[in-house]
């Protein structure tokens, strides 16, 4: 009986990693997937707007111009 009892906690605790395994691959190409391109001065009138507003992973890109600010 004894052996049994380890038998299934030994095959709980493994469907759990293989579960855990194939869900964070999963995850992290969601976050990929969401990253944008942030245009100054279309999408934010400011390079500091812009940078306030990205996520990490996220592109600025800024127009040619002349901005005056301290980013």
């Amino acid at each position: 009986m004894k052996g049994t009892k380890s038998t299934w906690k030994v095959a709980a605790v493994f469907v759990v990693v293989v579960l855990l395994a194939t869900t964070l691959p999963l995850s992290v190409s969601k976050a990929e997937a969401s990253s944008a391109t942030i245009y100054v001065p279309d999408d934010y009138p400011t390079i500091q707007a812009a940078v306030n507003a990205a996520s990490p992973g996220d592109t600025i890109i800024v127009r040619d111009g002349t901005y005056y600010e301290n980013v």
